[in-house]
């Protein structure tokens, strides 16, 4: 499921939340031989260290790609506004830890959604039609 909608927090705001974190380790994500990325870090929890996030690092977007669910965030900002594009389980939308703090601006049951059975339509129809509650 895809679902774009408008968050109240900026890119720069962002970043800086995930680098002065206290609940996880900032650390600068290595290819295979070891040398680090300049654009990509890893979001490393504290307590369970095979448990991280890759935020990558563009010019106008920051992309997070969580490890066990391979959920996808893609912040971007357009016209003065930041805005969250989420790719996974429309369960998982908002509920991970290793994540920064991201405020929908609008109400989120109003924003479109893409499902590839249900085709495109508003998240509050879709989870009305399937019998599912979110809590967010």
């Amino acid at each position: 499921m895809k679902i774009t909608f408008e968050i109240v927090e900026t890119i720069s705001e962002i970043r800086e939340y995930c680098e002065s974190n206290k609940y996880w380790d900032y650390e600068m994500a290595k290819s295979y031989d070891g040398v680090p990325y300049r654009n990509k870090a890893k979001l490393v929890d504290l307590e369970f260290t095979d448990s991280w996030t890759e935020m990558t690092w563009m010019v106008d977007r920051l992309i997070f790609n969580t490890a066990w669910s391979g959920f996808e965030y893609e912040i971007e900002e357009r016209n003065g506004k930041t805005y969250c594009s989420y790719n996974g389980a429309v369960r998982g939308l908002l509920k991970q830890d290793l994540m920064p703090q991201l405020t929908p601006a609008v109400n989120i049951y109003d924003c479109k959604c893409y499902s590839s059975t249900h085709g495109s339509m508003f998240l509050g129809d879709y989870l009305l039609a399937r019998r599912i509650e979110l809590h967010i």
